[in-house]
């Protein structure tokens, strides 16, 4: 929600490899400022907080979707198969800053 809006929608399913795989992160035309993404991407958003796993990632996609990506923190790496993959540490935005 932004603005007492529905601006976006974010689902993911939990891998065997202790990973969280991004199936969606769509946010509407009108709140595609980034904001939404640094948000639900950071240690204050809560949203995994109650995750067991170690990263969250999510295939390249086009250049706009990569853009996002690095611009909320995923970085690029190697999937277990040699893919590209884009990859957050979630241990490190759940720490608390010191």
């Amino acid at each position: 929600m932004r603005d007492h809006i529905p601006a976006g929608l974010v689902i993911a399913r939990p891998c065997q490899d202790d990973s969280l795989e991004i199936e969606l992160d769509f946010v509407i035309p009108e709140y595609r400022d980034f904001k939404l993404g640094e948000f639900l991407y950071s240690g204050n958003s809560g949203l995994f907080a109650d995750v067991d796993c170690a990263q969250a990632w999510s295939p390249p996609g086009n250049a706009d979707h990569v853009r996002y990506l690095e611009r909320v923190g995923f970085q690029l790496a190697t999937g277990s198969e040699g893919e590209a993959r884009y990859v957050l540490d979630l241990h490190q935005i759940l720490e608390p800053a010191t």
